[in-house]
């Protein structure tokens, strides 16, 4: 659900920013003076395995489509709502500058979509409604914040003014891909808390870590080549990836920005081929990931990651 930069008109993206930033506001607030080294290696951990999911697309079978985990929910649980979306937005933030992932104009869209929507939204209700369930949080929640993050989406970029675009079919696409993403989405999070809760003898950071290494490196290899569903619904409402009708200095800006910055552009290393150059990226963004993370959170006053959960070992 990765928005590029190309979809997203510059005013969308500065009211995104301001909303971005006023939520980033309250999320320091909230977690002010509960830092910890240990909470933040927790965080920058989670946030690694979070990075490595989103590499492994999974088919949508009959539609010539595939999805990815987003990984918010899996994030709130392991670390509580506000330092999930702080970390989500480091995560993002890492696949946007450095492997072109999301255009860095539309990375508040995109925090907003899958950070907002369902760490700040879906799942304080979800853990009303189950009574702190994290097995039946991790199979539903991630379906309505599919939904909702898709029908968000389709909103940014039919308000950016696109030609040549069905705003009525965009949305009807997105939900109907989304809703079975979503679907896969919770199945899959409930394995990973299924496999945390095995091996208890076992540490629990090192057993995220040692997933986050697996699912990049060599799970990530088997993804499915079809288009995900944002790709997949602009074709159904277009025929093609539609262009914006504004460009200007702003677009052109932030586009600047980001080729610099893209070290490894979707995943890919040529010189060392398909296969090896995507584990190698793979590593690299996991390795990103901690770094970022740790630093963003250990260098801000006191501490924005409260509500720490502990991932279950």
């Amino acid at each position: 659900m990765h928005i590029e930069s190309a979809l997203i008109s510059a005013a969308v993206a500065i009211g995104f920013t301001a909303v971005q930033t006023t939520v980033t506001a309250v999320a320091v607030k909230k977690t002010v003076n509960k830092t910890t080294t240990t909470s933040i290696r927790r965080a920058a951990i989670a946030g690694a395995l979070i990075f490595a999911l989103q590499m492994l697309n999974f088919a949508i079978p009959g539609t010539g489509s595939s999805g990815h985990v987003v990984g918010a929910i899996l994030l709130c649980i392991l670390l509580g709502r506000w330092s999930a979306f702080l970390t989500m937005g480091a995560v993002l933030l890492v696949q946007s500058l450095f492997f072109g992932d999301g255009g860095l104009l539309a990375f508040s869209c995109n925090w907003f979509n899958m950070a907002f929507i369902p760490c700040v939204l879906v799942y304080p209700l979800a853990m009303r409604l189950f009574n702190g369930n994290m097995y039946r949080i991790a199979l539903t929640a991630p379906v309505v914040s599919l939904l909702l993050g898709a029908l968000a989406a389709s909103v940014e970029i039919g308000i950016s003014g696109l030609s040549a675009l069905s705003f009525g079919q965009l949305i009807k696409s997105m939900l109907f891909i989304h809703l079975f993403i979503g679907i896969g989405e919770g199945l899959i999070i409930w394995a990973i808390l299924k496999v945390m809760d095995m091996g208890k003898a076992v540490n629990a950071e090192l057993k995220t870590i040692v997933m986050a290494i697996v699912v990049g490196c060599v799970f990530s290899l088997f993804a499915s080549a079809s288009p995900d569903g944002l790709e997949w619904s602009l074709m159904k409402s277009a025929g093609d990836v539609p262009h914006l009708v504004e460009t200007g200095v702003i677009h052109q800006y932030f586009d600047r920005i980001q080729e610099a910055m893209v070290i490894m552009p979707d995943y890919s290393f040529d010189v060392l081929g398909d296969h090896a150059g995507k584990s190698l990226s793979a590593l690299f963004g996991v390795v990103l990931v901690l770094l970022t993370v740790f630093s963003i959170l250990l260098f801000i006053p006191k501490s924005i990651i409260c509500g720490t959960r502990k991932i279950k070992s």
